[in-house]
């Protein structure tokens, strides 16, 4: 019990035995799965490139940007800045920072667009 917490020294001295934590084992992603999310951004990135050519309407193809740019930051957050593995709360407080900059900028947005229109 209290005993097996403590080892003893040849002078009879008790020195307390120190508890080392193990850290748990994750599994990372291989190169493979590196690779792949690499092809995955480059097509997200091609398909962005080839969009600026078509004829669509503005209003219409900056929302669209806008999302695959959110996937695309999601997707480097989550493997290349390994948020996926660490803990929740570094995800949680690297998610509500971006968030509250998406608020700024969006309030920002609409309110100089409601002062040049006027």
């Amino acid at each position: 019990m209290a005993q097996d917490r403590y080892r003893s020294l040849r002078k009879g001295i008790r020195v307390k035995r120190e508890v080392v934590a193990r850290p748990r084992l994750q599994a990372h992603p291989t190169p493979t799965t590196y690779v792949a999310i690499a092809i995955i951004l480059g097509l997200i990135t091609a398909v962005e490139f080839g969009a600026i050519y078509l004829n669509i309407n503005k209003n219409v193809i900056i929302p669209i940007f806008g999302a695959m740019s959110a996937v695309k930051f999601a997707v480097v957050a989550m493997f290349y800045m390994h948020l996926k593995f660490d803990n929740r709360i570094f995800s949680a407080l690297f998610v509500g920072g971006v968030l509250l900059a998406g608020i700024i900028i969006l309030t920002l947005i609409s309110l100089f667009a409601v002062f040049f229109a006027a």
